[in-house]
């Protein structure tokens, strides 16, 4: 598609290895590249990756409901790659799961694509699907849309973020390895939104809790995420040093900004509704440390919001005579 006009509409129906290679030369004829020199590499960007869009054919084909009438669909246009195929997700696979469990319709067929070198692997289709969008500095492939009457992805085919293609290669290199599918969608995931829960990037990753406080450890470590706050109020962003190497340096000095601000309003509530609060009631509150309560503390009794009676752990904060 080109806008609302139809530039190629081709109807089909042929055994299931041809039509899986014809559709796929169909899409390479709209595959076009952009290119990023990174160090003395050039470094290639596929409008549709062509291992991604393998396995969508692929699934498309081999887990359709075959009892159910209609027909594979694949709709290109400039920002999205559509492909529907009738019934819905295999008994067991569901929108939260899909990406950790692998329940095939038809095994025989899942096989015989494998054997024919159409697919790599089988059962880990859709998360080549995923790592390869997001590789490409693109966002995640979309399946709202499906229902148990159909299977529909939406994958992003626009312009890739050429400063996230740049810091996924060059971390590759650096660390020697490369980055797992559940660290991409961290990476990705903080990017859109810079304090997220270790609960909320599990439901993003569909892994457990255990399984992704391990991945973010690794990301810790490397020095790519960084935790804030204590407990279940833990949060995770990206580091300075990430959000410089993505080219969005401001927007570490945001993320500090805004918890600042979040912060004082917080205790700014919490004061007014008890009269007073504490190092330790502020650090509960905010779920930061107490050395971190206590720079809150003060800072804001040397603004002149707060004033301190009593000493040392008998101090307690309450709102200054000049505050509202």
């Amino acid at each position: 598609m080109d806008g609302t006009a139809v530039k190629q509409n081709v109807f089909a129906h042929d055994p299931l290895l041809k039509s899986a290679e014809e559709l796929f030369a169909q899409l390479q004829r709209y595959n076009e590249e952009e290119e990023i020199d990174i160090g003395l590499t050039r470094v290639a960007v596929p409008r549709i990756p062509p291992v991604a869009a393998r396995e969508l054919i692929a699934n498309a084909l081999v887990h359709r409901d075959y009892t159910v009438q209609g027909a594979v669909a694949i709709r290109l246009n400039e920002d999205e790659l559509n492909i529907t195929n009738p019934g819905g997700f295999p008994r067991g696979i569901t929108l939260d799961n899909f990406l950790t469990n692998s329940r095939p319709r038809s095994r025989t067929l899942s096989e015989a694509f494998q054997r024919a070198g159409l697919v790599e692997r089988v059962g880990r289709g859709i998360n080549r699907v995923f790592e390869w969008s997001l590789r490409t500095g693109r966002t995640a492939p979309d399946y709202a849309r499906s229902d148990s009457s159909q299977v529909a992805v939406s994958v992003a085919v626009g312009r890739a973020d050429l400063a996230v293609v740049r810091f996924i290669v060059e971390h590759d290199e650096r660390s020697g390895r490369p980055f797992a599918l559940e660290e991409l969608q961290i990476v990705h995931a903080l990017l859109d939104d810079p304090r997220l829960t270790l609960g909320e990037l599990s439901n993003i990753t569909q892994a457990s809790d255990v399984a992704t406080r391990s991945t973010l450890t690794r990301l810790i470590e490397g020095g790519i995420v960084e935790s804030r706050g204590d407990g279940r109020g833990r949060r995770y962003t990206l580091t300075a040093s990430s959000y410089r190497q993505l080219s969005t340096k401001a927007g570490y000095v945001r993320v500090r900004a805004f918890d600042s601000v979040q912060q004082e309003q917080m205790v700014l509530t919490y004061v007014r509704s008890h009269g007073s609060i504490t190092r330790r009631e502020a650090a509960e509150l905010c779920s930061i440390s107490s050395d971190a309560a206590k720079t809150l503390l003060v800072g804001m009794r040397t603004r002149g919001t707060l004033e301190m009676r009593g000493e040392r752990r008998g101090a307690r904060y309450e709102l200054a005579s000049q505050s509202d």
